[in-house]
């Protein structure tokens, strides 16, 4: 058994038959479910895009991610075949005084970007910040909760983004210096606008930060998905992004290509082996990567979800009403012809584009 330590779970935290909710259970989040006789843990974090497992419902012996619908056995966390993502599974025991999950023991504490982010914030004298903490910006409240327990900062948790932004500017007003409000990538950015208005037409110092959606899917229309510097461009003086990981390069001598399949970080239109000659010249030594593939892959998972699509009935409109016919969740037919309803495990649900990259 990998080391780590068993944990008992508050009994009225245990779900009831086909339900999963989010437990916390020596500090963390894990995802409890019960399917048929057994019960089981996963991390609360889907590998698609950190979606809260516990948030999710349990449908036809699948547990649903609600962010996305990517499914996974309740009980081990399996995918469904063809997919080979899944998410921690952790062993679970039911004993005469309750739950019991067997958690690894946690990783030990690294400095983090997040970590210096903060430092420096502090050093430029920024003492206080109001708003709200979510799940895009979880490293830099951890962040700045260690900084508190310092005695470096501290933060007042609210109910609004719109408040915090309001107090941030109301903090600059009273002491001519600037306090900073924080919110999580998508509407919780927006709603800070209105008391970042209030503060750019009063001259009151204000510094705004936010969580963003993962660097590998931004743009592309992830959860929560926003242009958070053009939205920012107007009420801001300045305004940057922090991105995860090395910029990926794209050549094609198209430029509608460039960025069709992956996020981008600099494109380049050109020949592509004109091009990748002059690179590697200047670069060195590299590592490269044949990614047709993982292309080609993607394409057929989407082609498959489509064609499952076009034999499900759900999310059809419903057929004209005759004699008895009713509709009620499904779609039915009249009863001289039964109806059909396909069910299968779905790994994405969306509009007609092609699903975002599994890596």
């Amino acid at each position: 058994m990998e080391a780590g330590s068993w944990h008992r779970v508050d009994p009225v935290d245990v779900p009831a038959e086909g339900r999963v909710r989010s437990v916390t259970v020596d500090g963390r989040t894990v995802a409890l479910a019960r399917c048929g006789a057994g019960l089981g843990a996963l991390e609360n974090r889907c590998p698609h895009q950190g979606g809260p497992l516990g948030e999710g419902s349990i449908e036809n012996g699948w547990l649903r991610c609600p962010w996305h619908g990517y499914d996974y056995d309740p009980l081990t966390g399996r995918p469904p075949e063809g997919f080979s993502d899944a998410p921690a599974a952790y062993e679970v025991a039911e004993r005469a005084d309750g739950v019991y999950v067997h958690l690894p023991a946690p990783a030990p504490k690294v400095r983090t970007v997040a970590d210096v982010l903060v430092e420096t914030l502090v050093a430029f004298g920024i003492t206080h910040v109001f708003g709200m903490v979510g799940h895009s910006n979880l490293g830099f409240a951890d962040a700045m909760r260690r900084a508190e327990e310092r005695g470096q900062l501290t933060f007042t948790g609210i109910r609004h983004e719109g408040a915090a932004s309001f107090a941030a500017s109301a903090y600059g007003k009273l002491t001519g210096r600037p306090a900073a409000c924080f919110a999580i990538a998508g509407p919780g950015s927006t709603n800070l606008l209105t008391g970042l208005y209030d503060a750019k037409l009063d001259q009151s110092p204000v510094l705004a930060i936010s969580g963003q959606v993962p660097s590998k899917v931004l743009g592309r229309g992830a959860f929560q998905d926003l242009d958070l510097t053009a939205i920012f461009g107007d009420v801001a003086a300045w305004t940057a992004e922090v991105h995860a990981g090395k910029p990926i390069l794209q050549i094609d001598d198209t430029p509608a290509a460039i960025g069709r399949f992956d996020p981008v970080g600099a494109g380049i239109t050109g020949d592509a082996a004109l091009t990748l000659d002059a690179l590697l010249a200047e670069l060195g030594a590299t590592r490269t990567e044949d990614q047709r593939p993982a292309v080609a892959a993607r394409w057929a998972i989407w082609r498959a979800e489509k064609a499952r699509r076009a034999a499900d009935e759900r999310g059809r409109a419903c057929p004209p009403r005759r004699s008895s016919t009713r509709c009620r969740g499904t779609c039915h037919t009249t009863p001289s012809s039964p109806s059909t309803s396909v069910t299968t495990p779905t790994r994405w649900a969306g509009t007609s584009n092609p699903p975002a990259s599994r890596s």
